[in-house]
């Protein structure tokens, strides 16, 4: 989410108490288990390549919230578990077919509601072609109203480029962390820390463009030359082809740089310029992915709409190449439908309207 306001969101990154007559201490706040909920989800990842290797669809799509994107390193996006499961449906059967997810750090949202999960992975194939392909995954995890914690977003990076060769295979009498011998052996420490440069910049992004779009000590003009001064520095680290993957349910919509310059400007016009970010709570990043917690409002008719979300990036030779924004999807669509609701369109439409 770039230009005056794209990351989830660029320049907006944010996040009552009742009286009475004899004061109260204030309840706590619930205690987030993190433990348990890191658990729970590697323990669903192990079970997550079996379904793979099962070619078993159901079993894989229910891994996935039902407005899920599946980003394959060889495909266009999958968008919404439904597509994920047709798709899996009409690929041929492979008897050599195994995939083996890794899980190895689980970051769990101090609201206990969101969570990411990154590790390594190992997929072979003999059909069309044999392929054996290891890399790191990034998966970004929402927990539902019955509990259950499924995937919004997965994406994926190789090892080495398709064609180019993978990682080390394994020696003679050596087996991989698959269990089985001529594998890959996969080893790639992936930890995300937050003071990694890339969190770093991230932190820039969204922590300094809050500062200046929450400062009441800012006119509107003054405002507005920082954030183009803002937007204008963290630029460097941005590659002209940057894809954005815009949040929402109906209104997700993936984009070039153009398609991201116009989709900031609706939205803000949308939110006739209140969109912005409150807190962000949460940043952590490694060489190739980063993730960015955090609270956003906007107003509407004297009310104040709250969105609890996360940001994920991918980064390539030090420069952020994709962004997608993970809201909560239909709070999200319902906020900006209301600003145009006789709008029938396809989203990229309804975020390139004048």
């Amino acid at each position: 989410m770039m230009r005056t306001g794209a990351l989830m969101p660029i320049a907006a990154a944010a996040i009552l108490v009742a009286g009475s007559p004899s004061p109260k201490a204030e309840a706590p706040a619930p205690v987030v288990d993190t433990s348990a909920i890191v658990a729970t989800i590697q323990a669903g990842e192990a079970g997550w390549g079996k379904a793979y290797e099962a070619r078993d669809a159901e079993a894989v799509g229910a891994h996935y919230a039902p407005d899920a994107v599946f980003m394959p390193l060889d495909a266009p996006p999958f968008r919404g578990r439904e597509a994920l499961i047709a798709a899996m449906k009409k690929a041929p059967a492979d008897k050599d077919y195994t995939m083996v997810f890794i899980p190895e750090k689980v970051d769990v949202a101090a609201s206990g509601d969101l969570a990411v999960s990154i590790g390594s992975f190992e997929q072979h194939r003999s059909l069309p072609a044999t392929v054996v392909k290891t890399g790191t995954y990034l998966a970004s995890y929402r927990k539902q109203p019955d509990g259950a914690w499924l995937v919004t977003a997965l994406s994926s990076t190789l090892d080495a480029p398709l064609g180019k060769g993978v990682s080390r295979m394994a020696a003679p009498g050596e087996t991989s962390s698959a269990g089985q011998p001529g594998v890959p052996i996969v080893s790639s420490p992936f930890a995300l820390t937050a003071d990694h440069p890339n969190a770093v910049w991230l932190a820039e992004i969204y922590r300094g463009g809050a500062a200046i779009q929450n400062d009441p000590t800012l006119d509107k003009e003054t405002r507005e030359r920082k954030m183009a001064d803002h937007l204008k520095k963290i630029f460097a680290r941005i590659s002209p082809k940057l894809v954005i993957h815009t949040g929402g349910i109906r209104l997700a919509a993936t984009g070039d740089e153009a398609f991201m310059k116009a989709y900031s400007e609706r939205r803000n016009a949308l939110s006739k310029g209140t969109f912005r970010a409150v807190e962000v709570d949460q940043i952590l990043a490694n060489d190739s992915f980063g993730v960015v917690h955090g609270t956003f409002a906007a107003e509407r008719d004297g009310k104040t709409f709250t969105f609890v979300g996360m940001g994920a990036w991918r980064f390539e030779n030090g420069l952020a190449v994709e962004h997608w924004e993970i809201p909560p999807g239909e709070a999200w669509d319902n906020y900006f439908i209301a600003a145009d609701p006789n709008f029938k369109g396809r989203a990229e439409a309804f975020w390139l309207k004048k």
